[in-house]
């Protein structure tokens, strides 16, 4: 029988988030993916004003409240401040919630008999292992971070990984880096010579002050200024000020992204040695593959995907821990710029949703098939 309907759980992700552009950007390859393979979604994902939306067909449950703190809050005896519940309050209304979200979408299951739920991990809910129950459907769980339950790494049918060695043995494991959505380019602008632009939201990961240091030696080597173009949500934005090498551009939708990108050369995915290092053993280089696609040549330290170290080595400016080194590959690279080959075939061959999710339902229909 044809796969006609996805459930997709995304508790920790909805498509207006502003503050996890990497999460957000999965959520849509997995819709596209899904789509392009003849198959429609029913998302439930995290909390948003708009609970319920219908994006490019499919549609979108955003119910979910998944973050540490109750945004629920008292008011003080004066009345002129807002105060946090207490911790036995918030974690009684968490449990509350969750058993609330579990009742939804266990009604919401039997209610479209989907013949695929995908979820998306995390160490709180544990969808995929309560409904296992139901022998009808097949279930994928999605693993991007160290972060999942171990109920539902037994319990899925096939888990989504970048790399199955970083896991514990035993589940059926799909190892392949995480499809990207790109999209065409209408309105290409001209490139600035001197800025390096940085996309993204994950400051928590990246390594800015070896950004910053980067940017100043080209600025002396090239003698003339040039800057580091910052787009991300407003938690960013604190990693500009009071350094006069950096400016904040604000938040790039989407769709945005062609537009923006193709105003530069150069982009960087530069990663610090502690957190940046362990994300991107089972992670993916979205990044990359944005600058890549749109003739951005990335500078990056970390990249776990071995073959688009090979395919693209001629393209990728490797930052080895030596500014004075990467700035002068900067610069002898920009004298070459139009030279370069981006080689579009291979990205789209490589890390298009609906590739990869072709590949997916193959797997599913032989699950004794390792990828």
């Amino acid at each position: 029988m044809r796969l006609t309907t996805c459930l997709l759980l995304y508790p920790e992700i909805n498509i207006y988030d502003k503050t996890r552009a990497g999460g957000v950007a999965h959520l849509i390859a997995n819709i596209e993916g899904y789509n392009q393979n003849g198959i429609r979604c029913f998302v439930i994902g995290a909390f948003h004003p708009c609970i319920v939306t219908v994006w490019q067909g499919n549609l979108l449950l955003n119910i979910v409240y998944w973050r540490t703190r109750i945004p629920l809050k008292r008011e003080s005896k004066d009345g002129t401040q807002a105060l946090p519940l207490n911790k036995p309050s918030a974690m009684f209304i968490k449990k509350i919630l969750n058993l609330f979200y579990k009742e939804i979408v266990t009604l919401t299951y039997k209610l479209l008999k989907p013949r695929i739920v995908h979820e998306r991990a995390t160490d709180r809910f544990s969808f995929i292992s309560q409904l296992r129950r139901y022998k009808a459907s097949s279930f994928v769980y999605e693993v991007n971070d160290y972060s999942y339950d171990a109920r539902c790494l037994i319990s899925c049918d096939i888990a989504l990984v970048t790399d199955s060695s970083k896991y514990p043995t035993g589940p059926h494991y799909f190892s392949r880096p995480w499809p990207v959505v790109v999209r065409p380019l209408f309105h290409r602008k001209k490139r600035k010579q001197n800025r390096i632009v940085y996309l993204g939201t994950g400051a928590a990961w990246h390594d800015f002050n070896q950004m910053v240091e980067i940017i100043k030696i080209l600025s002396v080597l090239d003698q003339q200024p040039w800057r580091l173009d910052v787009y991300g949500s407003e938690s960013i934005r604190r990693l500009t000020k009071n350094v006069p090498e950096t400016k904040y551009k604000g938040f790039v939708q989407s769709y945005d992204i062609p537009d923006v990108l193709s105003a530069y050369q150069f982009g960087f995915a530069i990663y610090n040695q502690f957190y940046g290092q362990k994300r991107n053993l089972v992670g993916s280089p979205m990044k990359v593959i944005y600058y890549l696609y749109y003739n951005v040549v990335p500078v990056v330290n970390i990249c776990n995907d071995n073959e688009m170290l090979s395919v693209m080595k001629n393209t990728l400016i490797i930052h080895r821990e030596n500014p004075q080194q990467t700035a002068a590959l900067i610069l002898e690279t920009r004298s070459r710029y139009e030279e370069l080959l981006f080689n579009k075939e291979w990205l789209n061959s490589r890390y298009s949703p609906s590739s990869y999710y072709g590949a997916v339902l193959k797997s599913i229909s032989t699950p004794f098939q390792m990828c």
